[in-house]
């Protein structure tokens, strides 16, 4: 479903570069759940920025179903992130004026045609989104007033409305304390397999990361190893 091609990525500090991927190239398949670990300063948040579409390569190429993403508008990069994709932050980025309910109904109300469809439908599929996260008693709260956990199942129930194909995580549970992270990780990894979605997050957790069906490692801006985890389960 994606695949990226011999990805660079180098940024720019006045007149000085900073290369920060150094050829990367791999596929993520249809329902496949992929973990990307390494040290910090490794690449690891930028190439999923240019896997979702966030950002593109210095050089190099990124294809969903064989479309490069570059050959692409502004505005058809956004349309395929808002159908197809969805995002789980390390730091939620909820609206904080916005109640549970409405921070998880926004990309459907952002939606292309979305005018097509009514108010009350998107929130009955938004409190259905917070039903699956356990949180639809909690629908008409602000941030604000909700803990560190709550926050990220409300992000999840966000990244959840417009049904994607894949989930982007980019260190979902690095926020939280441990008990509170092995709870959103049990979650992200039911509705993976519930929802049959592609997950592909990027942890320090090796708990978390243990769970995927593949782990990528990155070090230095380079894949440096690709791990088969059923496999090397089976081999023990």
């Amino acid at each position: 479903m994606i695949e990226a091609r011999n990805l660079h990525k180098v940024y720019r500090d006045g007149a000085v570069p900073l290369p920060v991927l150094k050829g990367v190239s791999l596929a993520i398949g249809p329902g496949e759940f992929v973990a990307i670990t390494g040290p910090s300063g490794a690449g690891k948040s930028t190439l999923l920025h240019l896997l979702a579409g966030l950002d593109l390569p210095t050089e190099g190429e990124v294809l969903w179903e064989g479309r490069a993403l570059s050959q692409m508008t502004d505005r058809q990069r956004a349309a395929l992130r808002n159908h197809a994709i969805g995002f789980v932050f390390q730091f939620y980025h909820l609206l904080p004026e916005l109640t549970a309910w409405e921070n998880v109904m926004l990309p459907g109300l952002v939606r292309p045609g979305s005018r097509d469809g009514t108010r009350r439908s998107l929130k009955e599929q938004a409190l259905e989104c917070l039903r699956q996260v356990g949180l639809e008693g909690r629908a008409a709260h602000r941030p604000a007033q909700l803990s560190g956990g709550e926050l990220q199942r409300v992000a999840i129930a966000r990244a959840l409305i417009n049904r994607p194909r894949v989930v982007f995580c980019d260190e979902p549970t690095g926020n939280l304390d441990s008990q509170t992270g092995e709870r959103v990780a049990r979650l992200l990894i039911d509705l993976q397999r519930r929802h049959g979605i592609s997950l592909v997050l990027v942890t320090h957790e090796e708990p978390l990361a243990q769970h995927a069906v593949r782990r990528l490692v990155l070090r230095d801006g380079q894949l440096v190893q690709t791990t088969d985890q059923r496999q090397a389960t089976s081999d023990k």
